[in-house]
């Protein structure tokens, strides 16, 4: 027993003369201008440096998360200790930043897979942030994360798995951290996994209501990995996993905060969960490019979860989708999946004159869709859609066509794809086709607003496209 204590004793000692070491050597001052620039993206320290206002940032320092050092015995006393050291050195760093003058507000710690803090820094002092000695890289950190579609697959035979003479598999036993919009409180204590959830937070709005109480996607995702349903048609893929529920998405609405994100992922990855699931995900981009959720997801990798990630529903790489697949579907350590056709566009064919013309558009899917009667209709131009500007006598049994905007600063003067319709629909429209302001890939239109009930608001086909094929009709 002596020479146990002894033994652990020695392994802290040496754990915190490491810890120092890493921090002295890492505490140098910067040298040149050179090695300044490559802590940061160029183009965005140029759009800092004119900013007054806070931006969202991930600063990364130097010392490694506590995966790397500690992938083989992660969970360890040691490892736990590494990871409290960690962020004891981060607050020290945030002291630093009040002492040099930097304006930030502070969002979130990350010590599990990658070393760094999420702030919100004023623009105009990020010049100053990284020529701190501590830092290792300032990420951008303005991205807003997307709700995939709420589309499940229920043909993947799972029952095959449970029902197998050996080995059956019905997630007993295994842990999965929801990255979403959190769970249904009803549900949670109540309902389909009443007993199953461990815990759960909302880094959207920071605070430990994680009800799913306005978006109802999250808990729809939680339903297809495990809900308990009624009978083998309603079950989840793996009835019996347990949950940690982590509410990126803000009751509020618009996307998921980078910040919020990953510090989801990072907590995951200390609750010890198995699975980590994302339907979310950003617009495709190449995945050579390295970021830091690409560290966040390899190391959590590294540390035995499972990542898996959404890839998207945009459909196959084309011309006007160079990478159909963005973060963190992109990742090479992440399990990705996504969708090749997810049905919400249709192509549609014109003619005007002698000209035949076949038009891709995107479908509002809280529109209904266009039946074959309607598509044959006469097609009206009516501007931006403001009331004046459509004909006088009405557009009985008629197709809209408008553009999208006005492009203003001013949001007295903007339209939402709502007031478009709605004002279509006030002259007796039969559809609406709305055709974009600006060159660009094709939208998905939304008409309504978060926690809206569709059943409630009157609709009529709604679809979008391009602005070359917009003002090709207009023609």
């Amino acid at each position: 027993m002596y020479f146990f204590l002894r033994g652990a004793l020695l392994k802290r000692i040496i754990l915190s003369v490491v810890i120092l070491l890493a921090v002295l050597v890492n505490s140098h001052p910067v040298q040149g201008s050179q090695e300044a620039k490559s802590v940061i993206n160029r183009n965005f320290l140029e759009f800092c440096k004119t900013q007054d206002q806070l931006i969202p940032v991930f600063v990364e320092l130097k010392n490694a998360p506590t995966v790397e050092l500690f992938s083989q015995s992660f969970g360890s006393d040691d490892s736990v200790e590494y990871s409290i050291q960690l962020e004891n050195f981060q607050n020290r760093f945030l002291s630093s930043l009040s002492q040099s003058g930097i304006s930030y507000q502070f969002r979130f710690h990350l010590t599990e897979t990658i070393n760094g803090v999420s702030l919100q820094v004023k623009g105009k002092d990020i010049p100053n942030l990284i020529s701190l000695p501590q830092v290792s890289f300032v990420y951008d950190n303005r991205m807003e994360w997307k709700i995939q579609r709420h589309i499940a697959v229920v043909t993947t035979g799972a029952k095959k798995v449970w029902t197998k003479s050996q080995n059956p598999s019905t997630g007993s036993g295994v842990v999965v951290g929801v990255i979403d919009s959190g769970m249904d409180a009803t549900h949670a204590k109540k309902g389909e996994f009443k007993g199953r959830v461990l815990g759960g937070y909302d880094y959207a709005d920071r605070d430990s209501n994680f009800d799913d109480n306005s978006i109802g996607h999250g808990t729809h995702v939680s339903g297809i990995i495990g809900g308990s349903g009624e009978g083998d048609l309603y079950r989840g893929m793996a009835y019996e996993v347990k949950y940690h529920v982590y509410k990126v998405f803000s009751d509020r609405g618009a996307g998921a905060p980078s910040d919020a994100l990953s510090k989801a992922i990072d907590q995951s990855v200390k609750d010890k969960c198995h699975v980590i699931n994302m339907s979310l995900g950003s617009e495709g981009g190449p995945a050579a490019e390295e970021t830091f959720y690409h560290k966040l997801i390899r190391n959590a990798v590294k540390a035995g979860t499972i990542v898996v990630c959404a890839t998207g529903n945009a459909g196959s790489r084309g011309k006007s989708q160079s990478f159909p697949a963005g973060l963190p579907g992109n990742v090479e350590e992440a399990f990705s999946v996504g969708a090749t056709n997810d049905r919400i566009g249709l192509i549609f064919q014109f003619k005007t004159g002698t000209e035949t013309k076949n038009i891709p558009t995107a479908h509002c899917s809280q529109t209904p869709e266009i039946t074959k009667e309607i598509a044959k209709r006469q097609i009206v131009e009516c501007g931006f859609g403001k009331p004046e500007e459509f004909p006088e006598e009405g557009l009985q049994g008629k197709i809209a066509l408008i553009q999208r905007g006005p492009k203003t600063s001013d949001p007295d003067n903007g339209m939402t794809f709502r007031e478009k319709m709605d004002n279509a629909i006030a002259v007796g429209a039969s559809a609406v086709f709305v055709y974009d302001h600006s060159s660009g890939s094709l939208v998905n239109p939304s008409v309504l607003v978060a926690g809206e009930d569709a059943s409630n608001v009157p609709t009529i086909p709604l679809y979008f496209m391009s602005q070359q094929d917009g003002l090709w009709v207009k023609a």
